[in-house]
């Protein structure tokens, strides 16, 4: 059953105010009885929001079962402002649809770019922010024309999977998740890795492996729409009937946009602040 937060009347709050949230801190601590929530939402545990959250540092990351990076830092806030506690578990690419779908959380998390397969199965959020196409390679790789003949590795789940696999075909190899996309890389299995870019870059800096490899923004390239002038647009994932969620998920991000909190957040990460103008909302 699904269960619902209190409904009262919007409180008005700017800025980074309205990120933090009046109420308990959405990483775990109980929620105050007196919280006033400024979104109503439908949850699978009443006063608990449950977060599937993909390991991808700068977006997503999840340690003793509290979410960081950009993502957690939004999913607190909203948390927070819904007067919700927020629980997060790991999940990767390829099972966090299906982590939402049976309902073993309310939410999934971690640059989930806006696909045509992912709206089938689950509702999306509106865009959080922008994505860019990146090459990883120890040569320098900058080109998809580059690439042919290629062993090229990448991301189940990732938008550009379909046009990348049927431009270089057998040539592709699919990963859960981008750690076993980069230890096939750095084993010398494959030869390139397509990735975000600012999460590639992060990535090889933790590992202490920039200086061993590059990371290349590829020209257009007419068979590979995610190399267009149009990046992926990220959202969050949450089940296809959970439309009070949505809702709640949607007012937030545009509260925090308009008032400039999601262009600090995005700054503070190391990623430009002009990715928080996600545009409206497409389908790759």
């Amino acid at each position: 059953m699904l269960f619902s937060t209190r409904r009262v009347l919007p409180v008005a709050a700017t800025g980074l105010a309205l990120l933090v949230g009046a109420c308990g801190d959405g990483g775990g601590k109980a929620v105050s009885s007196n919280c006033r929530p400024k979104y109503t939402v439908k949850t699978q545990q009443q006063g608990v929001l449950r977060v599937g959250a993909i390991q991808y540092p700068p977006y997503s990351t999840i340690k003793g079962g509290r979410a960081g990076g950009i993502d957690g830092q939004i999913m607190a806030g909203f948390a927070k402002a819904a007067c919700l506690k927020l629980e997060a578990q790991e999940t990767t690419f390829a099972a966090a649809v299906s982590s939402v779908t049976t309902r073993r959380n309310d939410v999934a998390m971690g640059d989930l770019y806006r696909t045509k397969e992912r709206a089938q199965a689950v509702g999306l959020s509106n865009p959080v922010y922008l994505d860019q196409l990146g090459i990883v390679s120890k040569t320098g790789l900058g080109s998809m024309s580059a690439l042919e003949g290629k062993k090229i590795s990448t991301v189940q789940g990732y938008y550009f999977v379909a046009a990348v696999k049927k431009t270089f075909g057998k040539s592709v190899k699919l990963f859960p998740d981008n750690v076993k996309m980069y230890q096939d890389l750095f084993a010398g299995r494959s030869e390139a890795a397509l990735d975000s870019l600012p999460a590639a870059v992060e990535y090889l800096k933790s590992l202490g492996k920039d200086g061993d490899y590059q990371v290349k923004v590829p020209p257009v390239d007419p068979r590979i729409p995610a190399t267009g002038a149009q990046a992926a647009q990220s959202a969050y994932a949450y089940a296809s009937s959970a439309h009070e969620l949505g809702d709640g998920l949607n007012a937030y991000l545009e509260d925090i946009r308009s008032s400039g909190a999601l262009a600090k957040i995005l700054a503070a990460n190391g990623i430009p602040a002009s990715a928080a103008q996600a545009g409206k909302p497409r389908l790759s």
